[in-house]
């Protein structure tokens, strides 16, 4: 360790090259920027812990809808290449070119069994751990 005659004879030349600022900026500006840096740092932590649950509330609930509509789609897009391939061979030939409106249909059915658990459940918390409501 330094002895403090060193220490001193250091903070004099650098008061004499850059002054009180250079000084401040190199001794107590370090520690301070530091302390800032930990703050912030806190704050960020902090308000991740207490937004983090509502960020997973509505990615979850984004990724249903995403789920819902993708998969529907993807299902009609399905029907469509087999409507497509019908005037082809291989297994869209047995429905032929009717291949995408039974999708559409097979998409509108799971809508309909959607809407008849929508229905029949009951979606506030206790309905969920006791049963269903009719």
């Amino acid at each position: 360790m330094a002895s403090p005659e060193s220490q001193f004879e250091r903070a004099r030349s650098v008061l004499e090259d850059g002054g009180w600022s250079k000084l401040l900026q190199s001794g107590f500006g370090t520690i301070f920027l530091a302390w800032v840096f930990a703050t912030a740092d806190l704050f960020g932590t902090f308000f991740s812990r207490v937004f983090s649950p509502f960020q997973a509330l509505f990615g979850g609930i984004a990724t249903l809808i995403t789920g819902i509509i993708g998969s529907g789609l993807n299902v009609i897009g399905a029907g469509e290449a087999a409507s497509v391939e019908s005037f082809q061979s291989g297994i869209g030939a047995y429905a032929g070119p009717f291949a995408w409106v039974l999708a559409i249909i097979v998409v509108l059915v799971g809508l309909a069994v959607l809407e008849w658990w929508w229905n029949r459940s009951n979606l506030d918390p206790w309905g969920l751990l006791l049963g269903w409501r009719r």
